[in-house]
């Protein structure tokens, strides 16, 4: 479970405007690791039955351009805390039904 919040919410920071310099600086993550993960969420992911159930229950729908960003977004606007938002989006994920 750390795995997916970690790279759910790193991914969201460098799409959210950190540099890759940072992101090094702070949990010592190479070029090649966020490349791939920012694969992962903008080819790989839209296309997955998970993210095809979960977009479906949000209105308006998260692009998949503003993937994980605006869904980590939408959770977190949805709730009074922005933890129990956080939590809530994994736990979409995790089961979106």
């Amino acid at each position: 479970m750390f795995w997916r919040v970690a790279v759910l919410v790193i991914s969201a920071l460098r799409q959210g405007g950190y540099t890759l310099r940072r992101l090094h600086g702070l949990f010592c993550l190479s070029r090649s690791t966020l490349e791939r993960w920012r694969r992962y969420f903008h080819e790989l992911f839209p296309p997955s039955r998970c993210w095809q159930r979960l977009r479906g229950l949000l209105l308006p729908v998260v692009a998949p351009q503003d993937l994980p960003q605006g869904l980590i977004e939408r959770f977190i606007r949805s709730r009074s805390d922005p933890v129990a938002g956080l939590i809530r989006c994994l736990q979409a994920l995790l089961d979106p039904v």
